[in-house]
């Protein structure tokens, strides 16, 4: 893995973690439409984050 991939999978990561983070405080503060906003993020970008990753074993 390279520099450069591993950086981007780092900022991948970053973005989940901060989706991960609104769904969070969605559920803290009752707001369906956070909490779908979050999710959508956090599993959408670590789904690419996975493929990412499996893409550079090979």
């Amino acid at each position: 893995m390279t520099t450069q991939q591993a950086n981007g999978l780092k900022r991948t990561g970053s973005v989940a973690g901060a989706g991960a983070v609104v769904a969070a405080i969605g559920m803290f503060a009752a707001a369906p439409t956070a909490i779908a906003a979050g999710l959508l993020v956090c599993w959408g970008i670590a789904f690419v984050t996975l493929i990412g990753y499996i893409d550079t074993l090979s």
